[in-house]
């Protein structure tokens, strides 16, 4: 999953700023620093957009996944962040 959402914000034209994975096998977030201020949080069922302000951290928006097929999910939660960071 971090793979296709990392190729999918650079298609889109977003420049991630880097990638954490997980270190752990009972750890199963990984995630991906974005610009501006902003990371994803990538779960087993859901993708998280995360802002840092100054007390931590706000989430923005959370999509939660289709076990099936989650293509739709991953391409509106992209449009998110796309107009989150312009």
């Amino acid at each position: 999953m971090l793979k296709q959402i990392y190729l999918e914000l650079i298609r889109s034209g977003i420049n991630p700023i880097g990638y954490d994975q997980p270190d752990y096998f009972d750890e199963v977030d990984a995630s991906i620093t974005l610009p501006k201020n902003h990371h994803i949080q990538i779960g087993e069922s859901y993708l998280i957009l995360w802002q840092s302000v100054e007390k931590g951290e706000k989430m923005i928006k959370e999509v939660e996944l289709d076990q099936i097929d989650n293509s739709k999910a991953v391409a509106k939660f992209i449009n998110i962040v796309k107009k989150q960071l312009n």
